[in-house]
């Protein structure tokens, strides 16, 4: 019967054009919108359908690297979102897509949605029909609400609540109240989203990923009660402040990343069986380094460029797993770098292995001088690198003085 445009396929269920890298067609309806089910317009210049709003059938929109979907998704004059009532969708992915700097829906109308992917999209946040400085939230509460079964939201625009009123580019406490099922959250606004977070995921206890670097969060580290099964989290470069939590008993922890924040202190962890990575450098980081006994398997430990002034005897001798400590660009005595070295001694003379990694250089006292290990230290150091370890101090470490 000749040829036809896909456009006219009444009973279309799964459509893909993805790679046909010319192929362009601005804003359009499909005939098939009632049975469709798939769409895949990766890699193309093919917009977004106009008429899927309301269609029970359809599970999945891709649309990744697609480079004519600017101003379609949610019209900012109107609040149109065109997938509305859309019960069925369960993925939605415009990664690397240029959606230009809309709003969100008022409310993510899709009770399946699973998956939701608006990172390198240009996106604003806010709600549509609102002016940029009538905007009370980049996610509101209710942006999220009906979207119960969600499980991924991963957003990265270095639009993400720009030109809001100070103060209110931030994320509403109850942004996530519904979401019992959040597994996986990624959030960049490369410094343009504010506010405290540290109530932020009460209600998520299948939580497991956090990756929020890049924003100017403030307040303190949520401390994960709410969340037992928290597995990755990282908040570096953001303006949090305050100590670092403890974060009791949370067996599934892996990895820790608060580097380049404002934080002044360090809770001793307490019972991290699985903690391998753990990372605070250039902070504000005053006191004790506390005893990390409890991190069993912890491998790395990153503490330099902080204002740390002493550490707690025993904090290192227990740690067996450890392959690398920075501590360089503290403040520690001549009796803590010592006391660390003959830990870090006995920890070897335990469990005897080589390849370890420690830098202690750069330890100034008040008036700016340069602290140094006694020979008790240094006898220690050179026990540490003849059995294949590498040890970092000032002015490296003298020979072994002769009678």
């Amino acid at each position: 019967n000749g040829s036809y445009s896909y456009k006219q396929l009444p009973n279309l269920v799964t459509l893909s054009v993805t790679g046909n890298y010319y192929l362009s067609d601005g804003p359009h309806s499909l005939s098939g919108s009632n049975s469709i089910s798939t769409i895949n317009y990766s890699a193309t210049a093919v917009a977004i359908p106009n008429n899927l709003n309301g269609k029970s059938n359809l599970t999945n929109f891709t649309s990744t690297y697609n480079r004519n979907s600017a101003n379609q998704l949610v019209d900012n004059s109107s609040g149109t979102y065109l997938f509305a009532g859309c019960t069925s969708l369960g993925n939605l992915n415009f990664y690397a897509t240029n959606l230009g700097g809309i709003n969100f829906p008022s409310t993510f109308s899709n009770p399946a949605l699973s998956y939701l992917d608006l990172r390198y999209t240009n996106i604003k946040g806010g709600k549509p029909q609102t002016a940029d400085s009538s905007q009370q939230y980049v996610i509101y509460s209710e942006t999220f609400k009906e979207a119960v079964d969600i499980r991924y939201i991963m957003l990265d625009s270095s639009n993400l609540g720009s030109g809001f009123a100070t103060g209110k580019n931030r994320i509403h406490p109850d942004a996530f109240l519904f979401n019992p099922e959040l597994f996986y959250f990624w959030y960049r606004s490369h410094g343009k989203t504010t506010g405290d977070i540290s109530q932020l995921f009460n209600a998520n206890p299948k939580l497991q990923y956090i990756w929020a670097q890049s924003n100017a969060f403030s307040g303190t580290i949520p401390n994960f009660t709410g969340n037992p099964n928290i597995y990755y989290v990282n908040l570096q470069y953001n303006q949090l402040t305050g100590t670092i939590p403890g974060f009791r008993n949370l067996n599934n922890l892996r990895y820790l990343y608060f580097q380049n924040n404002n934080l002044t202190g360090i809770a001793e962890p307490e019972s991290l069986p699985n903690l391998l990575t753990y990372q605070a450098p250039n902070n504000q980081i005053i006191g004790q380094i506390p005893d990390f006994s409890g991190c069993t398997n912890l491998r790395s430990l990153t503490l330099r460029n902080n204002q740390i002034t002493s550490y707690k005897i025993g904090a290192f001798s227990k740690l067996y797993k450890i392959n690398f400590i920075d501590l360089k660009f503290n403040n520690l005595s001549q009796t803590d770098l010592d006391n660390i070295l003959i830990d870090l001694h006995s920890n070897w003379n335990s469990i005897k292995r080589g390849g370890v990694s420690i830098n202690l250089k750069n330890q100034t006292n008040t008036s700016g001088s340069l602290a140094f290990p006694s020979e008790a230290g240094y006898s220690k150091a050179r026990i540490l690198v003849a059995n294949g370890w590498s040890i970092g101090l000032s002015g490296g470490i003298p020979p072994e003085p002769t009678e």
